[in-house]
C-alpha cells in the first residue's frame, strides 16, 4: 500500500482516527468522585469535634473528588484508529538541522538514514511528530522545523499503514 499524503485543506481526523469517549477513564472519575464524596460526607458524622481527624478526611475527600473532577474534564476522548479500534499514542523525535534533508527523503520514501539519529534532548530545531496506533497497523508523521519563534510544516501529513510502519518504529527505536 503506497504511503498517502493529505493535503492542509483535508484533516486528518476524518480519515483514519476518530475520537471516542473512553470509558476507562469516566469510569475511573466518576469513582473517584463518588469515593471523595462518601469520604467528604464522614466527617460530619464523626462527633469529636476536637479531634484532626475530621479536617484530615474533609482535605483527602475533597483533594479525591476534584481529581476525579479534573480528569473527568481533560480525558473523556481518546484517539482510536478507525480501523482496528486501537488508541492512538503521540510521539516526538527530535533531530539536529543537518539531518532535515534526509528526514524529508526518508519520509517520502520510507527508508530513513542510518546516520540519521534522534536526539536525547529536546532543544533541536527539526522535529517529527508520531501518531501511532498501540497495535502498530497505523502511523501519521509530519515533519516541522523551527524558526522564528515557532515550529513550522516542513512536509504535508504522510498516513502509513501495517507494512510500512515497521521503518517508522526502527527510527524510533535508534535512541
Amino acid at each position: 500500500m503506497e504511503n498517502q499524503t493529505i493535503s492542509n485543506n483535508t484533516r486528518p481526523n476524518s480519515q483514519d482516527i476518530i475520537k471516542v469517549l473512553d470509558k476507562k477513564n469516566i469510569f475511573i472519575s466518576v469513582l473517584s468522585i463518588i469515593i471523595g464524596g462518601a469520604i467528604f460526607a464522614t466527617t460530619f458524622t464523626i462527633q469529636d469535634k476536637d479531634s484532626m481527624l475530621p479536617l484530615i478526611l474533609m482535605t483527602v475527600g475533597c483533594i479525591i473528588a476534584l481529581y476525579g473532577i479534573f480528569r473527568c474534564l481533560g480525558k473523556v476522548y481518546k484517539n482510536v484508529y478507525q480501523l482496528t479500534g486501537s488508541s492512538i499514542k503521540e510521539y516526538t523525535l527530535y533531530f539536529e538541522e543537518k539531518h532535515l534533508k534526509a528526514l524529508q527523503n526518508g519520509i517520502n520514501t520510507l527508508d530513513f538514514s542510518s546516520e540519521v539519529k534522534p536526539q536525547k534532548d529536546n532543544n533541536a530545531t527539526v522535529r517529527l511528530d508520531i501518531l501511532m496506533s498501540d497495535d502498530q497497523q497505523f502511523a501519521q508523521l509530519q515533519l516541522m522545523k523551527y524558526e522564528n519563534y515557532i515550529f513550522h510544516p516542513a512536509t504535508d501529513i504522510y498516513c502509513f499503514h501495517s507494512p510500512e510502519v515497521v521503518k517508522v518504529i526502527e527510527l524510533m527505536n535508534r535512541h
